[in-house]
């Protein structure tokens, strides 16, 4: 069941906990972090879920590749379900991250 809240003023904090913690944990790979969607703006009712855009890894061709690949086929195999198109792709996300910072990039 989907549920709109009422803006909650936490969430700009929340966002900077969310924030502070993915920095210190992927800070060479991280070029930036934005708050992003409904929850992002000030007094708007939303869904209590924070969406966060985090901007990496902008120098491994060979992942984007692959990614934009996984991409085109989740589409095509869940064009209608949102949630299972980004399950899909969370294992991908995870391995890249994972690699990169095992490899210190």
């Amino acid at each position: 069941m989907i549920e709109i809240h009422d803006y909650n003023p936490d969430w700009p904090v929340q966002f900077a906990s969310l924030r502070e913690a993915l920095a210190d944990t992927l800070r060479e790979h991280i070029i930036s972090i934005k708050h992003v969607g409904s929850t992002s703006v000030p007094g708007l009712a939303a869904k209590p879920i924070l969406d966060l855009s985090i901007i990496i890894l902008r120098s491994n061709p060979e992942a984007a590749r692959r990614y934009a690949e996984l991409n085109q086929r989740i589409a095509q195999q869940f064009p209608d379900d949102r949630a299972a198109y980004t399950e899909a792709k969370t294992e991908f996300i995870e391995s890249v991250l994972l690699q990169a910072t095992v490899q210190g990039c």
